[in-house]
Parts: structure tokens; C-alpha cells; sequence
């Protein structure tokens, strides 16, 4: 490793670390990145990497990555306060956090962006988690949004069912990097014999769009045709309307307590523990990617996803009764995998061989590549 006044430095642009799939790329990237650049988080807000590295079962470390934060910290809990519960303020502060990176950005070798595409002021890298790649327009007057600029950025995108839609949306190409999905290896996994027989784990956060109310209703279905599901909601809340739906779904959770557990804003080894428990996950809504289901699939669970979206690209499509067309035979489906043993020990043979696409390890290798051809381009020119 070369000395740090010798290495070239990077930008790591994440506004707001919320707790979700996007931060865990951001984390990863920046662990892959520590030991051959000098990293600099930039982000909104004050943030702890003890405890993220906790959430996101990375290695960040403190001594090797600098943070730099746009607003002091007394005025941490007041700019999360206005950016989850008043809709006006989330891409209000969103341009502002780019008007502030403009100011800093020519000041590094190379910025990354880890929040979608973004007018850093100067060439760059941008990770895209959804195919709404630009946020609001109507506030471009404050940040100087330039549209051309962002779109010139060496680009990338968490799945093809992403980059297919930036592309026929916007015009320009993205290259593809699944985001990275952890598996700890002190966590010891248990026989698919001894799991819970009808055990279902619903994860990600509690909100309208990942429909787990939807999921209950469903699975109560099931339970009336004689299987003693169980289903395990993890999660925490969803930010503007998430309280009032947050707390619909936590009296759905106690009207059927018997069956149903809540576990909100689980640590990630807690998580874990319950996961690997589970037989299996249920997860509805179109994703970008789907990093909860690419969870399931790493810890030897048979998830049931959505019909549309980059969680095909999880589960493949050698398995059909796994993919929900139509909400309302979502009950036969489930119930064909339920009572067909040999169907289930092939489903999971099929989904072990696709483990390997979602790896830390191949995640920061691509990001090492992208960091190399981005320098390459720079100084080539």
C-alpha cells in the first residue's frame, strides 16, 4: 500500500444514510476502495461508521476513511427530521447536498457518486439503485442541475432490468454491478430439515409500495387451507407517510399475533438470526434490484418475488412458480411449492448457483475496475 499523501483521492457522494440497500453500496464501496485511495465520505449529515459497519457487516475503516459532513452536527436530527416527514424538504435538501459537492468536487482525483445520477460539477461516477434517476426537477434553479453533465458520468446500474429502463427513458448506457449481499461466515447455516416446516420472512422497510399488509392477507389464505405458516415482518419505518401505514401494518401484525411476528429495526446479525431460520421469503413489490430478496437467496431461503423487475434477475427464471404474475393465485402458488418436497431441493439447487452474482467480494473487485478505468480515461486524455 502506497503512502496516503501518494494516493490518489476519491469523493464517495452519498447524501443521507437511511438505512437501506443503496448505503450498504455505499459502505462496500468504500471499503474496497480504503487500502489503494485516499476516501472521503461526503454525506449530509454526521454518521458513525461503528455502528454502519454493524448494519452493513462491512469493514470501513475510521483511520483510513475520512467523512466530511455538510452540516454541523447540532443540526444533525433537525435536517433528518425535515427530510422524512415534510415532502417539500427531501428534494429541497437533495439539491442543496449537490450545490454543496460542486463546491468541493475538482478538489479529488475521482467522485463516486453512490446516489444515482448526479451533476458533480466535473466528470465522474454514478451508481443508479432506480430507474427515476433524476430527482425533481423543479429544483434544478438551486443546484445548477445540468442534465447533459450527469449523463456523461461513467455510469452504472444495480441490475439490466435497471439499465434497460435508464437507457430506453434517457438515452445513455449504464454498465451493470449487482449490489453486494453479505454472507457472514461465523453464521453457521441450518439444515433446511431443521428450519421452521412453513416459516415465511418479509424484510426491507415497512412501507406502502413492498405491500406487507398485502402479504399477511395472503398468507392467511395459506394458513386457512391447513399450513401453519408463520411469518416474520423485519423492517423499520417508511419516512413522510410512513408513520400512519407503519402503524396500520403493526395492528395487523397484533390481530394475528399467534402467527405473526414484528421485528422492527432489527441489527443486522439479529436479522440474520431470524433469516436463517426461515424456509421461506415473500417479497412483493418491483424492484430496481431487491437486495432483501438477494438476501433470502444467500441464506438458503425459496423466495416467492414479483413478476416484474431486477429480483428476476435473483431468482432466474428456471422457476416459475416462484414468480407472482397475478396477486390473486399468489395462495395456489405458494401452496404448490409447500407440499412438493422434491420441487423445493430443486429450487434450492438452482438458486445456490446463482449465489456467486451477489458477493462482496465481486462487488468490490467492480468497483476497483470502474475507479481504474475512470483514472485511465482521465489522464489519457
Amino acid at each position: 500500500m502506497t503512502s496516503n499523501s501518494q494516493r490518489p483521492s476519491v469523493a464517495l457522494i452519498f447524501p443521507f444514510f437511511a438505512g437501506g440497500g443503496a448505503e450498504a453500496v455505499a459502505l462496500w464501496a468504500a471499503q474496497a476502495l480504503q487500502d489503494d485511495y485516499k476516501v472521503t465520505i461526503l454525506t449530509a449529515t454526521t454518521i458513525d461508521l461503528d455502528v454502519l459497519n454493524g448494519m452493513y457487516a462491512t469493514q470501513v475503516k475510521p483511520d483510513q476513511v475520512a467523512i466530511q459532513t455538510q452540516f454541523p452536527n447540532a443540526l444533525a436530527r433537525l435536517i433528518v427530521y425535515l427530510r422524512t416527514n415534510i415532502s417539500f424538504c427531501k428534494p429541497f435538501l437533495h439539491h442543496y447536498f449537490i450545490r454543496w459537492i460542486k463546491t468541493l468536487a475538482k478538489q479529488f482525483d475521482v467522485c463516486f457518486s453512490g446516489y444515482n445520477a448526479m451533476d458533480m460539477g466535473c466528470p465522474g461516477i454514478q451508481y443508479i439503485h432506480w430507474h427515476d434517476v433524476l430527482l425533481n426537477r423543479n429544483f434544478y434553479w438551486l443546484s445548477k442541475f445540468s442534465e447533459s453533465r450527469a449523463f456523461h458520468n461513467l455510469s452504472v446500474s444495480n441490475s439490466i432490468y435497471t439499465a434497460g429502463v435508464v437507457e430506453n427513458k434517457y438515452g445513455f448506457v449504464t454498465e451493470v454491478l449487482y449490489p453486494p449481499v453479505p454472507h457472514d461466515p461465523d453464521i453457521e447455516v441450518v439444515p433446511w430439515s431443521l428450519r421452521d416446516e412453513f416459516s415465511f420472512i418479509c424484510s426491507g422497510r415497512i412501507t406502502k409500495p413492498k405491500t406487507p399488509d398485502r402479504i399477511i392477507k395472503i398468507l392467511y389464505e395459506v394458513r386457512q387451507e391447513g399450513f401453519d405458516v408463520k411469518l416474520h415482518l423485519t423492517g423499520g419505518g417508511g419516512g413522510t407517510y410512513g408513520d400512519s401505514y407503519v402503524q396500520e401494518v403493526e395492528a395487523l401484525a397484533r390481530e394475528h399475533s399467534d402467527w405473526v411476528t414484528l421485528h422492527m429495526n432489527l441489527p443486522y446479525q439479529e436479522y440474520l438470526e431470524v433469516l436463517r431460520h426461515c424456509r421461506y421469503g415473500f417479497h412483493l413489490k418491483q424492484e430496481p434490484f431487491g437486495i432483501s430478496v438477494a438476501e433470502i437467496v444467500q441464506m438458503g431461503l425459496i423466495p416467492f418475488v414479483r413478476s416484474r423487475g431486477g429480483q428476476l434477475e435473483i431468482v432466474g427464471q428456471d422457476n416459475p412458480e416462484l414468480i407472482i404474475a397475478d396477486k390473486t393465485r399468489a395462495k395456489d402458488q405458494i401452496i404448490s411449492v409447500l407440499r412438493d418436497h422434491q420441487r423445493q431441493q430443486e429450487i434450492l439447487k438452482s438458486l445456490e448457483e446463482r449465489r456467486h452474482l451477489f458477493t462482496p467480494e465481486r462487488f468490490m473487485d467492480g468497483t476497483k475496475a470502474l475507479v481504474k478505468q475512470f483514472l485511465d480515461q482521465k489522464y489519457s486524455r
